[in-house]
């Protein structure tokens, strides 16, 4: 199981209309799934975030009711979805579900009785556009903090501690982007 609603490929994702083409097929693909226009969001890697303030639908205030700036690098919607520039999109990772560990380093992804598996294909994804109610976090106790002063360490150590869990909530509410025609899968 994939856990993404929705899949847009088959795109280069390297121009400013491409992007904006493949956003507005992320976009449709949301909408055909009755998820609501509002809290709509699309991380972006710099060099696609960068690319699309070349474009001037996506910068300029006769198509821009937000005021996105090209001066100042800012800009925070294109094709209903709010954007978010990060350093934080996975491209290269890969585990082999056969071994359980990622294929470049050796290391072992999920350590004995968790149950996390987070590996797969992900050198075709750019990007995945979702609505908020995609995924979810619960917190069953928030931070809590104990401390200490002992004598033998001339010091105080400091202990915290906090239950969360996250969840898939509306898997529909989410559509991957990428190179490929057909979605890979996922461990």
């Amino acid at each position: 199981s994939t856990g993404i609603g929705g899949y847009v490929g088959g795109t280069a994702f390297n121009t400013e209309a491409t992007i904006i083409a493949a956003l507005e097929d992320a976009a449709e693909e949301l909408d055909t799934k009755y998820i609501p226009d509002e809290d709509r969001h699309c991380p972006l890697s710099p060099s696609h975030y960068w690319t699309l303030i070349n474009n001037d639908k996506t910068i300029s205030t006769d198509y821009s009711r937000d005021g996105q700036d090209f001066a100042r690098g800012k800009m925070y919607w294109a094709a209903g979805f709010m954007l978010h520039k990060t350093n934080h999109i996975p491209s290269t990772y890969w585990v082999d579900p056969a071994v359980g560990t990622d294929s470049d380093s050796g290391v072992t992804d999920t350590p004995s009785g968790a149950y996390n598996r987070y590996g797969g294909d992900l050198s075709t994804m750019h990007t995945v556009c979702f609505h908020r109610s995609a995924i979810g976090t619960v917190w069953l106790m928030d931070v809590t903090l104990e401390s200490e002063h002992l004598i033998e360490y001339i010091g105080s150590p400091v202990l915290a501690k906090m239950m969360a869990g996250v969840g898939r909530l509306r898997p529909e509410a989410a559509v991957e982007i990428g190179s490929t025609t057909a979605q890979p899968a996922l461990n």
